[in-house]
């Protein structure tokens, strides 16, 4: 095929660049972020409908990245419609509610607000997007209920949908191409979905997010044709299209992981559905997270049997290596009989030589092991950890009481921060000590996406080069995110500016101190340390305890909170017992 899917290559070739492009995913995440930070510097507009657009176009940059975000833009664009009093504006702007509804799986939410939008108001193109939408719509609920009294139903509903988009688009144009493409796969038109889609790929002006969408759906044709060769390469090519485009909204690694694991490659499997799920949890996609995370449990039972199947052709091995060396023993043991009693005493010290050295290399190799070992170790705990927090994710859509949804979310940020903890010791080739300054700044990072942190609070550091171990890190960890936490929620009113400033300074005497200060209203006049019943106020004084510190907070010109502790050396046995008490700590 020619154009932007001209190039061929092999499957490990497509492979090994879509895993140089996970490891790549960081740097186009921030760029992604660069491009909504300048479009978020021109927000405060006066011209209503110039920040519309400013706010359409914030919607574009987070509709496949972060629901969350979306659906607040999306918000805005509504109010702002309303306040132009333009039937248009608003009408569209709940098209826009409607799209992230879908992505996030809400699917009631979806036809309650498609009942609100008025297509007289809309212009061609935009009745056209409405028409794909509502197809999508049917068409996701139709792979959702596998009844076929309804299931039927709903895809007669979405090609009805699909016909009324394509009558409104140029026939030239991707969408209309793509969408006969679509229908014909759902009709089971294997011959005529090839034919649109190879038009497709002879196209050199495609956008990344076209080109995910057509590497995806035509993957499925070569499935059905039982090409699935072919199938992964088009899944590859999609899935790194959009890490490229930070598009988060995305079901081509959980496509790719499948298809993988079927074929028997349970380790690469297991890399792309995790990635998948945590690009799912920060997306928001409650249905993919459930969907994706039904799948992680038979890719990792199909590695831990493989790893047994290893372990008995290792052991059958050194059954016959066994054999060998002790038919050299006694060989080794008759020649020696025979020989000379020089020879004899030459040999001797010759085999006491070569013990030793086989001692050496034993000692070497049973410590290698035990580093492997303690990093895989760290990388499970973190999975595991990463799994919980989706799962929470996921209950939490099924909870209407509010305070209920904020326990749940404050447990899933406490695991995030040991969560945290396990992939910096894993990814930086330690086993016993954290780097504090790296760990701290992504954890703060994480922090600020989660709660949506615009400009008005912004965040400082003072992190010296300090390294601890696991007893210590933790539970530092955990104080800083319960600090930081609160700052947020509660020190700025709406609308004020404000700073938050972190540091961690160690001094001669051994000694550190972690201290966070911020510039907001302060803490109630009232406010009694010892009378406060408050989880998050406990759980920072016991943390400071453990830490074998002294837990102060002064309430000046805002809140200043500091801890001070020795430094520990590396026990393995003070490891294991804080450990017990700080998973304890993010209890749900």
């Amino acid at each position: 095929m020619a154009g932007l899917f001209g190039n061929s290559q092999s499957i490990s070739g497509w492979l090994t660049k879509l895993d140089s492009s996970i490891g790549q995913s960081g740097s186009y995440t921030e760029m992604k972020m660069h491009r909504i930070n300048t479009l978020r510097q021109s927000e405060k507009n006066d011209s209503k409908p110039e920040l519309y657009n400013q706010y359409l176009s914030l919607f574009n940059e987070f509709s496949t990245f972060n629901a969350d975000s979306a659906y607040s833009y999306a918000k805005k664009m509504d109010s702002t419609a309303v306040l132009l009093k333009d039937s248009s504006r608003i009408n569209y702007s709940k098209l826009k509610l409607c799209f992230i509804l879908l992505s996030s799986g809400m699917f009631k939410e979806v036809f309650e607000v498609a009942q609100l939008v008025n297509l007289r108001y809309l212009n061609q193109r935009e009745k056209a997007e409405y028409y794909s939408l509502m197809a999508r719509c049917y068409y996701d609920l139709t792979d959702y209920d596998h009844q076929l009294e309804y299931s039927s139903g709903y895809s007669s509903d979405a090609e009805k949908y699909l016909d009324s988009a394509i009558n409104l688009l140029p026939g030239s144009s991707f969408e209309s191409v793509y969408y006969y493409g679509l229908k014909s796969i759902k009709r089971g038109e294997i011959d005529s979905a090839t034919m649109y889609f190879r038009e497709l790929t002879t196209r050199t002006d495609l956008s990344l997010h076209q080109q995910a969408l057509l590497g995806s759906t035509f993957a499925d044709v070569f499935i059905r044709n039982g090409k699935n060769d072919s199938a992964l390469i088009m899944l590859a090519r999609a899935a790194i299209s959009d890490i490229k485009s930070s598009t988060k909204e995305t079901t081509a690694l959980q496509n790719l992981a499948t298809l993988l694991f079927k074929q028997g490659n349970p380790e690469r499997a297991s890399t792309y559905i995790h990635k998948a799920i945590n690009d799912a949890d920060f997306y928001g996609a409650r249905q993919r997270i459930l969907q994706v995370s039904s799948i992680l449990p038979m890719i990792e039972g199909q590695m831990i049997k493989a790893v047994k199947e290893e372990k008995q052709k290792i052991y059958a091995y050194a059954m016959v290596v066994t054999f060998l060396v002790i038919s050299l023993v006694v060989l080794a043991s008759i020649t020696i009989r025979q020989n000379r009693k020089l020879a004899i005493q030459r040999d001797e010290i010759s085999n006491k030589t070569f013990l030793q050295q086989d001692l050496l290399t034993e000692k070497d190799k049973l410590l290698e092991e035990k580093e492997f070992l303690l990093k895989e170790i760290h990388h499970r705990v973190k999975n595991n950890l990463q799994l919980i927090i989706s799962l929470l994710n996921s209950q939490s859509a099924f909870l209407t009481n509010n305070e209920a949804i904020l326990a749940i979310r404050d447990s899933q940020r406490r695991i995030q921060a040991v969560s945290l903890i396990h992939q910096k010791l894993y990814q930086s080739g330690s086993i016993d000590s954290v780097d504090l300054k790296p760990y701290i700044t992504e954890l703060i990072t994480d922090l600020e996406e989660t709660f949506n942190v615009n400009h008005n609070v912004r965040l400082e550091f003072q992190i010296d080069s300090v390294k601890l171990d696991l007893s210590q890190s933790i539970p530092i960890g955990l104080i800083l995110n319960e600090a930081v936490t609160n700052s947020i929620k509660y020190a700025f009113p709406p609308g004020e500016k404000g700073q938050i400033s972190i540091s961690i300074i160690s001094n001669p005497e051994n000694k550190i101190m972690l201290r966070l200060r911020d510039n907001g209203k302060g803490l109630p006049g009232n406010f009694d340390i010892n009378a406060i019943n408050s989880f998050g106020m406990s759980l920072m004084q016991g943390l400071a305890r453990q830490l074998e510190g002294s837990f102060t907070i002064n309430s000046v010109e805002g809140v200043d909170i500091s801890v001070i502790f020795p430094v520990k050396k590396y026990d393995a046995k003070n490891i294991a017992s804080t450990l017990i008490n700080n998973y304890s700590a993010i209890q749900l």
